[in-house]
This record gives C-alpha cells, sequence and structure tokens, in this order.
C-alpha cells in the first residue's frame, strides 16, 4: 500500500468580497480531488498547511470563517471518498489564522524589539507565563483544531498549537509533526523576524524519532524565520525526510540529498500568485516517490489542470522524486554526527536515511545545486523564490563589496565565489568605493583574489565594475528614483528604513549616532549597480552578508519582484547577542598572518557560549576552514591527540584552548 499525502495550502475562507470569486476555484478544486482519487487512489494523509482562514473581519469574524472552512472540508472528503477517521487531516495555523485584534502592543514590542532566542526558548518550555498569552492570537484557530484533529486521532499539542500523528504504512512507522510558525506574527512586513522556537521542533522530532520516516509541515518557509535563530533549514533537513510548507503561495519541490521539500501554492480565488497543490505518492518498500502538481486556469475553462513546468514536471504534472529514498553510496546515515545532543534519540538508523555527508562537489552540476548545498550543510542561506518560475539557464551572480580591510567575512563570501564559479557561474564583484577613497583598492582586490584562487576559482574571470565608475551624476538621478519609490512605500516606517540603512540594528531601538546620514543612500546606490549588473550582464543571483537580507527584502518590494533573483547570504556572526557588521564589531576578524588568526580564537572561547551558533569558533571552523577545503577536495578537519575533530558537533567534545594552535594552523592555509 503506498503512502499518498494530499498537500493543500493558502485557502484564505470567509472574505466576504470574495463569496463568489471562491466558488469559482474552490468548486472546481472539488471535482478535481474526486478525479484524482480515482486516478490514484484515495489519499493515505490530508495536509492543510495554514490560512484556512482569511483573519479576523468586523463583518467577518474568526470563529464564523472557520465554520465556512468546516463546511468545504467536509466537502472535499466526501469527493475523496473517505473519511477523517481514515485519513487523519493535519492543520498548522498560518499568519491568516491569527486574531491580531488580541495582540496587545506592548507585546509585539517585546517579540520585536527586545526578546531573543534563549527568552523564547525559556517561554516554550514553560518556563515563564509568558507564551499562554502569545498564543491567544490564535484561539479561534485552536478551537478549529480541537474538532477535526480529534476526529482523525490527530493529537494537539495545546501549549504550543503543534500537531502530531503517526501511522503504519507497509511494516513501516511514518511519523508526521506540524510546527507552529505564526504564533509571534502580527503584520504584514515580516519576513526574517518572526520567532520559531527550536524547542518546538526538538520536542516534536523527538516524539517520532523512532519512526522509520519522518515528515514535518510549517506554515512559513524557513527564510522567514528570525535571523537570531540561524539554521533551522539545516536542522530539519537532518531531522526529517519531507518538509511541507504554504506562505508564499508557490508551487516547487526541492530534493536535496535524503530530504524533499513541497511548497504549495495558493487554493483561494483571489491570489495573484500560484494557485496550485499537489499529491505524494510513496512506495516506502521499493524506494519510489511520484508528485503530481495541479494548477488552476481561468483561461478557457475554470478548471485544475496538470502544473507543466519543465524540467520540474512533465506535461502530466508529474515529477519523479523517489530518489530522496535511495541513499546513495557512501552516504551513511549517522545523524548523531552533526546533531547538537539536543534533539532526542537518533540512534535509530531509518529506513528512508538522511544523508549527513555533503554530496562530492565533482557531482554538483550547477551554481543551484551547490547554493542549495551551501544552505543545508553549511549555513549560508539560499532565498531562490523569485527564481522559481524562471531558472536561469546560465548563473550570473552580482558581488556588492564596501571597500575597506578585507576580514574573514570576506573570505567566506570569496570562497563562495569561487565555488560557484567553478559551477559555470559568472561573477561580478561591484566594489564600493564612495566612502573610502584614501584605501588602495588593491588590498581588498588582492585578497579578495587570493581567497578565489584557493578554492581553484579563476580570479581573471571576474568582472570587477566600482561604483564610482557606474553612478555618474546622469545615473545618479536614477538611483534618486528608486529611493523615492522606496521611501514612498506606506507600509514601511522610519525603522525600517533605518534598518535596511544599517544606521539601526535589528530588534534595537538605539540608533548609532556615528554612522553618517549618506548611509541612506547605499541601498540605492547597491539597487541602481545591480540593475546595471542585470542589463550589461544578465545577473541573477546576489552574494552577501547574512545582514543584507532585509535590504534584498526591500528591493523586491521596491521593483515589484519584476527581475528574477536569487540572494545567496554566508552564515550569520553573532556576538554579545547581536548579529556582527564588517563595520562594527569587537571581533578580530582582520587577520594578516597565524598570530591574528590564533588571538581571535583565544578570544573566542572566553565566549560564555563559544561553541554557540554564529559565535566565531564554530563560524570559522566550518566557514574559514571545512568550506574552502570541501570546494577544494580536501580534509576539512583537524586532529587533537590523534582524535579528529571533523564538525562543529565534534568541537564539544575537546578541551577548547588546546584547539586553539592546531586550527588556528588548518585555517592559515586557506587565510594566509
Amino acid at each position: 500500500m503506498p503512502l499518498t499525502i494530499l498537500h493543500l495550502s493558502d485557502a484564505h475562507f470567509g472574505r466576504p468580497r470574495d463569496k463568489f470569486k471562491s466558488a469559482e476555484v474552490l468548486g472546481p478544486l472539488l471535482k478535481d480531488l474526486e478525479l484524482m482519487r480515482k486516478r490514484i487512489g484515495a489519499p493515505t494523509l490530508v495536509i492543510f498547511s495554514g490560512d484556512l482562514a482569511y483573519g479576523q473581519l468586523a463583518e467577518s469574524p474568526l470563529a464564523d470563517q472557520y465554520k465556512e472552512v468546516r463546511s468545504w472540508i467536509d466537502q472535499a472528503y466526501s469527493a475523496l471518498g473517505t473519511t477523517l477517521a481514515e485519513a487523519p487531516l493535519m492543520i498548522i495555523p498560518g499568519n491568516h489564522d491569527v486574531n491580531r485584534k488580541v495582540i496587545l502592543p506592548e507585546t509585539t514590542n517585546h517579540l520585536t524589539r527586545d526578546a531573543d532566542a534563549a527568552g523564547i526558548e525559556r517561554a516554550m518550555q514553560g518556563n515563564t507565563n509568558q507564551f499562554p498569552h502569545w498564543l491567544e492570537r490564535q484561539h479561534e484557530w485552536q478551537m478549529f483544531a480541537r474538532s477535526v484533529c480529534g476526529a482523525g486521532s490527530v493529537d494537539l499539542d495545546e501549549q504550543l498549537n503543534c500537531v502530531r500523528r503517526q501511522i503504519e504504512v507497509d511494516g513501516q512507522r511514518v511519523g508526521v509533526v506540524g510546527l507552529n510558525t505564526s504564533w509571534s506574527s502580527h503584520d504584514d512586513r515580516e519576513k526574517g523576524r518572526l520567532w520559531f522556537g527550536a524547542y518546538q521542533m526538538e520536542k516534536a522530532h523527538h516524539q517520532i524519532s523512532q519512526c522509520d520516516m519522518r515528515i514535518v509541515l510549517t506554515h512559513h518557509p524557513t527564510s522567514w524565520m528570525n535571523g537570531q535563530e540561524p539554521r533551522i533549514q539545516q536542522r530539519i533537513e537532518q531531522d526529517f525526510h519531507i518538509h511541507f510548507h504554504g506562505h508564499e503561495h508557490s508551487s516547487w519541490y526541492t530534493l536535496t540529498g535524503g530530504h524533499l521539500r513541497i511548497e504549495a501554492g495558493a487554493c483561494y480565488a483571489d491570489s495573484p500568485d500560484d494557485r496550485s497543490y499537489s499529491w505524494l505518492e510513496l512506495d516506502l518498500q521499493r524506494q519510489t516517490g511520484g508528485l503530481w502538481v495541479r494548477e488552476f486556469t481561468d483561461k478557457a475553462a475554470r478548471v485544475w489542470i496538470p502544473a507543466h513546468h519543465p524540467p520540474k514536471t512533465d506535461e502530466k504534472g508529474y515529477a519523479d522524486v523517489g530518489a530522496f529514498l535511495r541513499p546513495q553510496k557512501n552516504q551513511v546515515a549517522a545523524a548523531t554526527r552533526r546533531g547538537t545532543g539536543r534533539r532526542g534519540d537518533r540512534s535509530s538508523t531509518p529506513k528512508a536515511p538522511i544523508v549527513t555527508q555533503p554530496a562530492d562537489f565533482a557531482l554538483l552540476k550547477t551554481p543551484g545545486e551547490l547554493a542549495t548545498l551551501l544552505q543545508s550543510e553549511y549555513g549560508f542561506v539560499w532565498e531562490s523564490e523569485d527564481l522559481k518560475q524562471a531558472p536561469p539557464e546560465k548563473a550570473v551572480v552580482y558581488w556588492p563589496v564596501r571597500l575597506r580591510e578585507p576580514t574573514a567575512i570576506h573570505a567566506v563570501q570569496a570562497f563562495a565565489a569561487g565555488g560557484l564559479m567553478r559551477k559555470g557561474a559568472r561573477v561580478v564583484l561591484c566594489i564600493d568605493d564612495l566612502g573610502t577613497p584614501d584605501l588602495p583598492k588593491e588590498v581588498l582586490e588582492n585578497a579578495l583574489a587570493k581567497y578565489v584562487s584557493k578554492v581553484g576559482g579563476n580570479w581573471n574571470e571576474v568582472e570587477t565594475r566600482y561604483f564610482t565608475a557606474l553612478i555618474t551624476d546622469e545615473s545618479f538621478s536614477q538611483a534618486s528614483q528608486l529611493m523615492r519609490r522606496w521611501l514612498a512605500d506606506l507600509n514601511y516606517k522610519l525603522t525600517d528604513v533605518l534598518e535596511v540603512s544599517k544606521i539601526l540594528e535589528p530588534n534595537r531601538s538605539e540608533i548609532d549616532n556615528t554612522k553618517k546620514p549618506r548611509r541612506l543612500f547605499t541601498p540605492p546606490l547597491v539597487w541602481f549597480c545591480f540593475l546595471q549588473m542585470i542589463s550589461e550582464f544578465g545577473a541573477n543571483i546576489t552574494l552577501g552578508g547574512h545582514d543584507e537580507r532585509r535590504l534584498w527584502e526591500a528591493w523586491r518590494r521596491v521593483t515589484k519582484k519584476q527581475h528574477p533573483v536569487g540572494h545567496l547570504y554566508i552564515p550569520e556572526l553573532r556576538e554579545q547577542g547581536r548579529a556582527t557588521h564588517m563595520g562594527d564589531t569587537k571581533l578580530r576578524l582582520r587577520w594578516d598572518g597565524l598570530q591574528d588568526i590564533e588571538h581571535a580564537l583565544q578570544e573566542a572561547i572566553q565566549d560564555d557560549q563559544p561553541l554557540a551558533e554564529g559565535r566565531l569558533l564554530p563560524w570559522a571552523f566550518q566557514g574559514c576552514l571545512q568550506l574552502p577545503s570541501y570546494l577544494s577536495g580536501q580534509r576539512g578537519g583537524v586532529s587533537i591527540d590523534g582524535k579528529p575533530i571533523e564538525s562543529v558537533h565534534d568541537l564539544g567534545g575537546v578541551d577548547l584552548p588546546a584547539i586553539v594552535r592546531p586550527l588556528a594552523r588548518r585555517i592559515e592555509h586557506w587565510m594566509i
């Protein structure tokens, strides 16, 4: 018997003005569910990854919206020829399932300005009385979830608003957990700001850790989570075999070794984006799998048809996704080697294994495959949303860098650039030399050339441009137009503008008065130069630091996603509870020799949490040693008294002072 999963998302039931439009989309959807059921059989599970309702309205309360939802669900199950008891419905709350009317301003201020990851963790664990108050915004969703979860024997954790269900298919245990990514949702400008709370994932994984197949549901993709909680995507790929999510209304799937991620389009009528849904069918014994993607069209008639998006899906809307069930040679499920030791018992090897060793660099065929691997294995963030409907045949990387003394952060960016070049990408380096005329350009250029060459990139093929040459009196007016469009965005607040310009740190209220007002011009100038590179080279990927995510989020708003662009950010480096910026840091990041590296690492181990994610020691181990070693095909570890240290996790089992010198020597090979 196959494991068949129906995946729906983002229906947005309940807005009165959409009543007739909804019928034009959701009515045909019922007919399509019946059609697909006759073709491939009734589902084993039905997943709805958030935004069942539209949100609290004066003329349409959430409680009434969920009555409309329940009526449609009953019709859907009738079309599927099954029941909630036979095919459990797994639902999770989305941002539209939140009642914003009950959110207190002081709660929002705390979560957006004062909260940190450690405090969120304590609150989730019940060590304070805060979390129940934060969940009040999901009260109506919770009342609805009680009824549908009970009918399908789905466990509802009302302390977190998470769900869990285990079933058996062909003698294998399948565990499904739904996590809550919208509990801190409060407005429409949330990308990169939503709190996740690692505790809920750790708890959920522990509950199904002995299952042969582990599936996780979230409403938001991990790119929407707060930057203070890095590597969520990496943890999901380590702990679960399949990840379903919605929110962005973009139907897509991604295969990364032993992990499958499936995104859902929207089901609601007024969506300007993809209106689509999917069926996943897996044969766990034969280790085969197929995905059928369906989309709505009203061009000739209002019907749901196969979503044909070559090369991802064929003319039947079908994609063979079974590869994630079949372990590649030499890829062993030894997840404990990379785990944090805090996410439950992972001693049993699943029958559908997860990948814990990076795929051989030589096997990667495209820059996109490398970008995906950098995210799953090395802590990068790869945001490819805008590329989904127009994947680039040729990757051209726009790499803007401010002219300053070279640092370890520059090195990690350059290693990534060199790796992308080896996979066929063209790299365009744009140096912002507007604010530092006294620093010779060769100081930075020579360092970047060294780093790119270290991992096999050809520096002579890097196109280099300077802001002073690109921005003339004539072209400055075009940059000013971008700035006017940006500042005229009515949904932007002054704090948003200051954060994007790096004058104000995210989640902080104090302005750094040492920053010059000309920083306000930096975003539109960076955008303008990017437009120039799009015109000249066809640039379609940006490369930069983790703190540039807000910059490119603003770019997408300003340009209204007119240009299909992906964004690759290096791992976040943190100090004293905040993100590190090259121009404002107490960390030693300028390394001219072995002694500089040793001093930096020596100071790093004095930190109160030296091995916490984002701290300099693990950041340097991964970005300045493991990454260049991987890209050049060399061993990426060190040895202490004959004991190999080959992962960040291994650092926890050694005397840290003893590792400083051998680690510094290994990093010196790549940096100096």
